[in-house]
């Protein structure tokens, strides 16, 4: 526009036009940046700063997504896949009856296992996916407190390291997990219920190439679980089964943070809260066999777990602008899994027993591999 001698230059944004067909989370990151747009606040110039060399609608798209901090949700996912496996620690330690037989009794035991697990979670329309890996040391065991009642518990501490698909997120760091179970064994039937708690603690690194900056932070997080399970024994010559149902309900909790590093692309995200129940019907089948005077345990198992609340949300704000408002990102799983085991475990006469066991969960978008080891002395 011309006035006398003098040019005057108005540019406008439309960042939500541009985010159509965009995901959940890329659509509200740019709703966000429209309401920053309209304030006219100079002190906001690096964040569009950012978006002024996209060239293309899939750069523009990368580049809501690395702003976002939409990846770093992953760190919930996967504390809701450590309590799954570590209250499963509990659930077991059993011995056979006598010499002849497949049945298998509960007794008094301590234990030491190591675990690994290797999670990746593809991208998708709505989510950029990560992989993460977990490595735990766990002590535990149960006494018997009267005939057919049983009492366990296990500590437990997790290294973890977690990555995004596309190598711009990482986090590294460590949690502290503790179960307790009480067990009631009556005749075929075996009951377990068991309540565990963990609390972890992350730095992480966030790059944004567009704006060559890196935002830095120590994410926390919280989990309670409640766990359920009935099984039933089923004993035949030389193997036996062992149908199942468990249930579980967990509560994820991740503390607010803020970003430091990044300058005007540093993010406020505050806490969030999630409670996932699951139910898994499943089936053991297990063979006996004598090696010397080794008594072997071999077995494998399979199941399908439904799970409701498995959506994980946070509000996040650049942390220069939080007065205007917040986006939603949202990491989005699967509701049905299927999970697999494999193990077998050797019981010595001298009641010094050892395991090796292989997990693994598949579900959309989802594959998980775990193994472990463990070490057991029957008293």
């Amino acid at each position: 526009m011309v006035q006398g001698n003098t040019v005057a230059i108005r540019t406008d944004a439309d960042f939500v036009g541009a985010s159509k067909g965009s995901s959940a989370t890329q659509q509200s990151v740019a709703a966000n940046l429209d309401r920053l747009w309209s304030s006219a606040n100079p002190a906001f110039a690096p964040i569009f700063g950012a978006f002024g060399n996209v060239g293309s609608a899939s750069g523009y798209a990368q580049t809501l997504t690395a702003v976002s901090g939409q990846e770093l949700l992953g760190i919930a996912a996967a504390r809701y896949q450590a309590s799954q496996a570590f209250a499963r620690s509990v659930f077991s330690c059993p011995v056979f009856a006598d010499d002849d037989t497949t049945v298998r009794k509960q007794g008094s035991c301590v234990w030491f296992r190591v675990t690994g697990m290797w999670e990746k979670r593809s991208a998708d329309a709505s989510f950029p996916g990560y992989g993460w890996q977990g490595t735990t040391t766990k002590v535990g065991g149960q006494v018997e407190l009267q005939p057919g009642w049983f009492l366990g518990g296990a500590l437990g501490y997790e290294t973890d390291r977690f990555t995004g698909n596309d190598n711009l997120t990482s986090a590294n760091g460590n949690a502290l997990l503790g179960v307790v179970a009480l067990k009631h064994e009556a005749g075929p039937w075996t009951f377990t219920g068991a309540v565990d708690a963990s609390y972890g603690w992350m730095n992480s690194s966030r790059v944004i190439p567009a704006a060559n900056a890196v935002a830095t932070a120590s994410p926390d997080s919280f989990n309670v679980g409640l766990h359920l399970r009935a099984a039933y024994q089923i004993p035949f010559d030389r193997f036996y089964l062992e149908p199942a149902l468990d249930g579980d309900l967990n509560y994820i909790n991740l503390p607010g943070y803020t970003e430091s590093g990044a300058g005007a692309l540093n993010l406020k995200v505050q806490s969030a809260n999630n409670v996932i129940a699951t139910g898994t019907p499943n089936l053991r089948i297990g063979t006996r066999a004598q090696i010397g005077s080794a008594t072997v345990d071999a077995y494998v198992g399979a199941g399908v777990s439904f799970i409701a609340g498995n959506t994980y949300t946070t509000n996040a704000s650049f942390a220069t602008a939080p007065g205007f408002g917040s986006f939603t990102n949202t990491l989005a799983n699967a509701h049905v899994a299927g999970k697999f085991s494999a193990g077998v475990e050797v019981y010595t006469t001298k009641r010094l027993d050892v395991r090796l066991e292989y997990d693994g969960v598949v579900a959309a978008h989802e594959v998980e591999n775990g193994g472990q080891i463990r070490l057991k002395y029957r008293y």
